[in-house]
């Protein structure tokens, strides 16, 4: 059963997408995590790259946006194409990620519950996941005959065996909107945002709920209406399936969803066989490393290395959709001899990336048996959202070594006669490291005592950062 679970509450909207009750993707809204990405400003060229083929853009908000000309080439100079001050209408195609502000693009599209408009590009495109080539034709030919000549669209799965006339209808309501859109580009002036792209809840109502979701389960009364009228207009057929959680229990807390996400924030993933994937996350990309853990096996090594990689190639494009991982991972999967076994491995991975809706490849396996894959990356991930850097270990992962520590302490006495000469002194340090001085099972803070003839007395410092060590009289 597919479900689509979504709460609502003053504070955040979390939405949930589970098949069979597991989680597959989650979603979260709000005032602390609005999103941008889709929306379409007025802007103002403010810099030209000329080196980079790129521009920065100023479209009102904190960070100017990036642009990057793809029709620039060595033979035509960007500042045949940009001038500076030059205002533009301009799509967030990448939201703003840790330092770096959006990326945006001059080629609009408008994305509608059958269609994705393209007002700038002639092109007719249908979505992959249609694979009859009879209905691929219906809907090709329903384009021609129904786009205008200076507009592209795209097919959206949605649209496989929905009758024409709705197909229709979706592209003109989005002919009128560009129109608008148009109509505002030439009354404001730039820097302005033009369109804002629809709120989390009703984004998911066009993109997700589907004639596959079984159940729409909402628990606010307010946007249960909303998404009914909705719903009214684009697919009638399921307004049956949305239903108000009117319960006084939490709406998580009953379809088990909070404890799932618990665990999209360890690095450690359990597989069913008892082997396990570990998830780690950098600025550049995400290594993925596979581990056959607990799992023995019953009949050979081989078969206990394929067994663990089939699951964990499963497992892997889950984690991917869930957590919203997106450009460069880099998987090792456990080492195979048998070239059928590596085969099956990567098809198993592509057949079950195949769900995921983000644009994702399989690059193949590299010279050092690594399997390297590329997923879009729009907004942050799931972990950028829910959390932040460790005040103690600074983001690492890590603190500072016990003889690290200690060393330490041996350098600054041994620069600083005046300290030597004391008989007593104090080690001022956060609460978290002097608890770890005191606890030293290998005495080796006794032995520096002994070596320099002098009693410490471990203070602690909340205010202090984890690696700092202050000695004074």
């Amino acid at each position: 059963m597919k479900r689509i679970i979504m709460d609502i509450s003053n504070q955040q909207t979390r939405i949930a997408l589970t098949e069979n009750n597991i989680l597959r993707e989650f979603y979260v809204g709000g005032e602390n995590h609005k999103r941008i990405l889709g929306n379409i400003y007025k802007g103002r060229v403010e810099n030209i790259l000329p080196g980079m083929q790129a521009a920065f853009i100023d479209i009102g908000i904190e960070k100017n946006a990036f642009l990057y000309v793809k029709d620039a080439s060595d033979s035509i100079s960007i500042h045949n194409i940009l001038k500076k001050g030059q205002e533009l209408l301009v799509q967030i195609v990448k939201e703003p990620i840790a330092n770096k502000g959006a990326r945006v693009s001059t080629n609009i599209t408008l994305p509608g519950r059958y269609i994705v408009l393209l007002p700038k590009l002639n092109y007719i495109g249908l979505s992959r996941r249609i694979i009859e080539e009879k209905e691929r034709e219906r809907l090709r030919t329903i384009a021609e005959e129904c786009k205008p000549e200076d507009m592209g669209v795209i097919i959206r799965t949605e649209a496989q065996d929905i009758e024409k006339e709705r197909i229709v209808s979706d592209l003109n309501f989005l002919i009128r909107l560009w129109k608008k859109i148009k109509m505002k580009e030439r009354l404001y002036i730039a820097p302005r945002l033009i369109y804002n792209e629809l709120e989390l809840p009703y984004r998911i109502v066009r993109d997700l709920f589907t004639k596959e979701v079984d159940e729409f389960v909402i628990n606010s009364k307010e946007h249960y209406d909303k998404v009914m009228e909705m719903v009214e207009l684009i697919s009638a057929d399921l307004k049956d399936r949305v239903k108000y959680f009117n319960l006084t229990h939490k709406l998580f807390t009953h379809y088990n969803i909070n404890s799932q996400i618990e665990q999209i924030f360890s690095n450690k993933v359990w597989l069913k066989c008892g082997g396990y994937i570990v998830i780690d996350q950098t600025e550049a990309l995400t290594a993925i490393d596979v581990n056959t853990g607990k799992f023995v096996g019953n009949l050979s090594l081989q078969e206990t290395v394929l067994k663990t990689n089939l699951q964990a190639a499963q497992e892997i494009a889950n984690q991917l959709r869930l957590r919203n991982i997106g450009g460069i991972i880099i998987v090792d999967f456990i080492d195979m001899k048998d070239p059928q076994n590596k085969l099956m491995v990567l098809n198993k991975l592509e057949e079950c990336l195949k769900e995921d809706k983000t644009k994702t490849n399989v690059m193949g396996i590299t010279q050092l048996g690594l399997v390297e894959i590329t997923r879009k990356k729009t907004r942050k991930s799931i972990d950028r959202i829910f959390q932040q850097p460790c005040p103690i270990c600074g983001g690492t992962g890590k603190v500072i070594s016990m003889n690290t520590i200690l060393i330490r302490i041996d350098e600054i006495l041994e620069e600083n006669a005046s300290l030597k000469s004391e008989r007593n002194l104090k080690i001022i340090s956060h609460p978290h490291l002097a608890f770890r001085l005191m606890e030293n099972e290998d005495n080796i803070l006794k032995r520096l005592e002994e070596k320099y003839g002098i009693k410490f007395e471990i203070m602690q410092d909340e205010k202090a950062f984890i690696n700092q060590i202050t000695i004074t009289r």
